[in-house]
């Protein structure tokens, strides 16, 4: 079995999002620039927003890029494969990478296993500073 470790994106919500209602849409622009950790205090809007998803998708690999390069990479490489789904460090981010793990649940596909959804503190688009230091700190203490 080869492994695939991949990025999360926010695709998912962008492909479906014109099919929400205001709320969930609300409340996921609520939750933008939010950390991972913020989440915690914000598991009603999260389970609102992943249900509102939910009742939108489909068995079409191309409700999200990640979901359909998943597809495509297993279908090249003819074996099976289990994906490490790597999530930053917002609550969009994690909230797409369980709800990636939960389609391959509802709608399983041979030979792909979703292992791990590896969230990586620090490491997000607007500021490069949290994970530098978190970098520089790891190599400085070896």
């Amino acid at each position: 079995m080869k492994k695939v470790i991949t990025m999360v994106g926010t695709s998912l919500y962008q492909n479906v999002k014109n099919e929400l209602d205001d709320s969930p849409c609300k409340k996921w622009h609520d939750l933008k620039d939010k950390s991972y950790k913020e989440g915690e205090n914000k598991e009603h809007a999260i389970k609102s927003i992943k249900g509102a998803i939910k009742e939108k998708w489909s068995d079409n690999a191309n409700t999200s890029a990640e979901i359909a390069s998943i597809i495509k990479i297993q279908a090249k490489l003819s074996t099976p494969i289990s994906v490490h789904l790597i999530a930053t460090d917002t609550i969009h981010s994690y909230l797409c990478a369980e709800l990636i793990k939960e389609w391959f649940a509802k709608y399983p596909k041979e030979s792909i296993t979703i292992e791990e959804i590896c969230h990586i503190s620090g490491l997000q688009v607007k500021d490069k500073k949290p994970l530098k230091t978190k970098v520089w700190l790891i190599w400085w203490t070896k």
